[in-house]
């Protein structure tokens, strides 16, 4: 029997399937499977090996299973992500009566830190406090690094507190919970209880304090932890120097994110993409590029990180078509793009109109959609098509996604709204009103678009009192533009200002302007001369007002004199 244990330890890898195979068939013939520890040994190899159906056929054959062969079980479908499979063994061995050990939880904490399953994780916790294992030190800390990864900083707190004497580890947990799920003083504030307890922070500890730093824009207390760092020799470290260049980037204090940069003894694709991150997000994007340019250069590979903020820089400088040559390099390169990279990309294809590129993305993908669910990535293909003229493609997509948010119907509505589908689009609205999707102030404002290019005032006004008095939604400037634009076209002025009258907001620049336009075309000087003296208000030197109210003075002038 030893001499099979033994040689059951050298299969440990898929390569040696067949040598086990070959084992196993040895155990058979001298009738040792059934005993459990050569069993449970074999359940163990075949997971090694990757072949949980010969695992799970073996467990079957041990007599007398215990909490090392049920747990070797739990283990092998918890390695390969077969979850499910793993908690129905969990629930079998409950039910024959064998109570689960700490690497039995061990494992189950595993799968849930894996899935970010917190309700299971609750379940798992409970149980070990019912079996006296919540004086477990591994257990708890596996425990509380489980509730921190489902952002349940309430238990992580709880848990925390249980430890007479929490060492650094612990703290970096604590801190980085809270840094990481956005608690950003909370973070800052255990770390002045670790420093009151006479706990030394290490590295860790550090990247986490400089992260909420720079996530609340906090460069005063970010300077005083650099400070600290370099004290205590932390500033050598790379990814010290990287969270240091991320933290000064992130608060806007770009020459000092460079000074660090510069004198980091090596950088990565992390600190030339922190680096450039901070001038784009200052607006200097010609310096983001030319950084970037720089990494490739020094031969750091771009990652998929690197690639999307440039790929977004190029959009928002209008430049669509280097920004799709950047999304093929970057296949070119191997990387694989994610759901931010695609989003942006096919925002790229949506505005320069490149159908073709975006229908050959959305085949690569589609099964992925459905697979999961990705509403975000859809609605985004969604867009794309919209702004691209294909609202057959839109439709289509619309109609099979499993669930439709807001942003997926606005996304649909404004493309009809954009392409001037007026039946079409107020069809979809009311659905969407009829399928219970509250319409928000975007929704609206696209349905009074269509109404306005279709010279619709009737619908307009209703749908504008609708918003008002049914779903408490207050106008905004662009919603009452485009009202006092469909009645001006239409004529009634006076209606026009009497529902700028009823504004709780003084009109824009815009809206004067607007009305300007509509009494020059329908001769109507009174009520011009006020969208004037609006207009002129709000900027003396705006030369299209004058011209307009030149013209409407000489042409009113002119039907008197003819008049007379």
């Amino acid at each position: 029997k030893i001499t099979f244990l033994n040689a059951m330890s050298s299969c440990n890898s898929p390569l040696h399937l067949l040598e086990g195979k070959a084992l196993h068939d040895s155990i058979i013939f001298s009738g040792c499977e059934a005993d459990v520890m050569v069993g449970t040994t074999l359940v163990t190899m075949y997971s090694r090996c990757g072949s949980l159906h010969d695992a799970s056929k073996v467990f079957d054959n041990i007599r007398n299973s215990n909490v090392v062969s049920w747990t070797a079980m739990i283990a092998a479908y918890a390695r390969y992500g077969q979850d499910s499979e793993a908690f129905q063994y969990f629930d079998r061995m409950k039910q024959e009566a064998v109570m689960p050990n700490r690497v039995t939880f061990l494992c189950f904490l595993e799968v849930c830190f894996r899935e970010r399953s917190l309700e299971k994780g609750k379940q798992l916790h409970s149980s070990s406090i019912t079996m006296k294992l919540d004086s477990d030190v591994n257990l708890l800390t596996a425990f509380l690094n489980m509730y921190d990864r489902c952002g349940s900083l309430e238990h992580v707190r709880h848990i925390f507190v249980t430890f007479p004497n929490p060492d650094v580890v612990l703290w970096n947990a604590l801190i980085s919970g809270y840094a990481e799920h956005g608690h950003h003083e909370e973070a800052l504030h255990c770390f002045e209880q670790m420093q009151a307890e006479e706990v030394p922070p290490d590295t860790v500890t550090f990247m986490y304090i400089l992260k909420a730093c720079g996530n609340m824009g906090a460069d005063k207390k970010g300077k005083d932890f650099h400070n600290d760092v370099v004290m205590k020799g932390f500033d050598t470290d790379s990814f010290v120097g990287n969270i240091l260049v991320d933290m000064y980037a992130k608060c806007g204090s770009i020459e000092e994110a460079k000074v660090v940069f510069v004198g980091l003894s090596e950088r990565d694709a992390f600190s030339w993409n922190a680096l450039c991150a901070g001038y784009a997000e200052i607006g200097l994007t010609d310096e983001a590029l030319t950084w970037f340019q720089r990494m490739q250069l020094e031969g750091v590979a771009a990652d998929v990180v690197s690639w999307n903020t440039v790929i977004l820089l190029y959009i928002e400088q209008g430049d669509n078509d280097h920004a799709l040559h950047c999304y093929l390099e970057m296949q070119e390169q191997g990387l694989a793009p994610d759901s931010m990279a695609y989003t942006n990309i096919l925002k790229a294809c949506g505005n320069a109109a490149a159908l073709d590129v975006g229908k050959m993305i959305h085949a690569q993908l589609s099964s992925d959609i459905e697979g999961k669910k990705d509403i975000v990535l859809s609605t985004s293909f969604l867009d794309m098509y919209s702004k691209c003229g294909s609202m057959y493609n839109a439709q289509e997509l619309f109609e099979a996604m499993p669930v439709k948010d807001i942003v997926a119907w606005n996304a649909l509505l404004t493309g009809y709204a954009r392409h001037g589908e007026t039946h079409q689009a107020l069809v979809l609205f009311e659905r969407m009103r009829r399928d219970g999707i509250q319409p928000d102030i975007v929704a609206f404002l696209n349905v009074l678009t269509v109404c306005c290019h279709a010279g619709l005032v009737d619908k307009a006004q209703k749908y504008f009192q609708l918003m008002i008095n049914e779903y408490r939604i207050t106008p905004s400037i662009e919603h009452v533009n485009c009202l006092v634009d469909l009645l001006g076209r239409a004529g009634q002025l006076s209606e026009a200002v009497r529902m700028l009258e009823n504004m709780p907001f003084q009109p824009d620049l815009v809206v004067w302007s607007t009305m300007l336009a509509a009494c020059h075309k329908w001769g109507d000087a009174e009520i011009g001369k006020q969208a004037f003296d609006g207009a002129v208000s709000l900027d003396e030197e705006h030369s299209a007002a004058f011209i307009l109210m030149s013209n409407l003075s000489v042409d009113s002038h002119r039907t008197q004199g003819i008049a007379m």
